[in-house]
């Protein structure tokens, strides 16, 4: 249990080091538990810069604030450009949605890929999800969410794929989904111990001119071998119809 109480504290990613120490209680049989936390920045800025023989310069920035407000709310901006593709997303969650113990929050997004060089096509998206998570367990969770987004495909005349002038033209997709979650790692960014495994579906056709059924699942076990070292078990599978 007191590992359990170490684990939900990094979990919350407010601290950079959390130790508990017992110490004996004034009754019998009884410990005091002494919790010593190193809080770090919950503000991020990132930079990036980079080459691609297929985007040419390719250039990243973010923007997060972890702990918005001093309320826990999480909100971030990015942005990358390069020479082919330019892409913005906007994200936004309350950990403690409605005052009931459960997140909520959304995404905006909007991509333009320029692809004619290789592929003579171009494509341009724009949309937004809205999602939640709610704890059903100590190690369970389940997350639900709703996407609608606008596709724009264009073609050149010259192209001899079926399937991207198949393509040609303006598709909306909007989906609903649901994640179901069980994690028991004792630290989100450094595991030691633990298992977490991730079952997703989503399914396409709620309105909208695109059809399909989306499933995945991922697999990860840590094992604390010795002296340090990690061994991890990890498995992926998906399927789209």
């Amino acid at each position: 249990r007191v590992d359990r109480s170490e684990a939900r504290l990094n979990r919350i990613r407010f601290f950079r080091a959390v130790t508990i120490e017992p110490q004996r209680g004034t009754e019998p049989g009884s410990v005091v538990l002494d919790v010593t936390v190193e809080e770090q920045a919950t503000g991020e800025l990132s930079f990036g810069i980079g080459f691609s023989s297929l985007e040419n310069f390719i250039l990243d920035m973010s923007v997060r604030e972890r702990k918005l407000l001093g309320r826990g709310q999480d909100l971030r901006l990015g942005v990358s450009m390069s020479g082919r593709r330019k892409q913005i997303n906007l994200c936004f969650t309350e950990p403690r949605f409605l005052g009931r113990n459960m997140s909520a929050g959304f995404d905006l997004f909007r991509t333009e890929l320029d692809g004619f060089t290789e592929s003579s096509f171009s494509t341009t998206s724009t949309g937004f999800s809205l999602n939640s998570v709610l704890p059903l367990s100590e190690y369970v969770r389940l997350g639900t969410r709703y996407t609608l987004r606008r596709d724009e495909v264009n073609t050149s005349f010259f192209t001899s794929s079926p399937f991207v002038r198949d393509s040609q033209g303006k598709h909306t997709t909007s989906s609903v989904g649901y994640t179901l979650i069980y994690d028991s790692v004792d630290h989100f960014m450094y595991p030691t111990r633990g298992m977490r495994i991730i079952f997703g579906q989503d399914f396409a056709g709620v309105g909208g001119t695109v059809n399909y059924l989306r499933s995945s699942m991922t697999f990860d076990r840590y094992i604390n071998v010795f002296n340090g070292w990690i061994l991890n078990f990890g498995a992926e599978y998906g399927y789209i119809n």
